[in-house]
């Protein structure tokens, strides 16, 4: 079982991940217990996308300004 600590970096994390090819890392407190569950996908949208702005449903919230002329 891969695992990670809760000391443990976005980018670490993301390493780790890559590396093993897995698509979710656990995250283990010092009792062994459960604290997080860490996602490639959502590792992925940080770095791509890190001034993104969120609604309350987690949708992306999109602004534009268009000049016709």
């Amino acid at each position: 079982l891969i695992k990670g600590g809760e000391d443990l970096t976005i980018e670490e994390a993301y390493k780790i991940l890559e590396l093993e090819k897995k698509s979710k890392l656990p995250i283990i407190n010092k009792k062994g217990e459960l604290t997080a569950l860490i996602a490639r996908t959502d590792l992925k949208k940080a770095r791509d996308f890190p001034l993104s702005s969120y609604d309350q449903k987690g949708r992306l919230m999109v602004g534009a300004a268009v000049n016709t002329r």
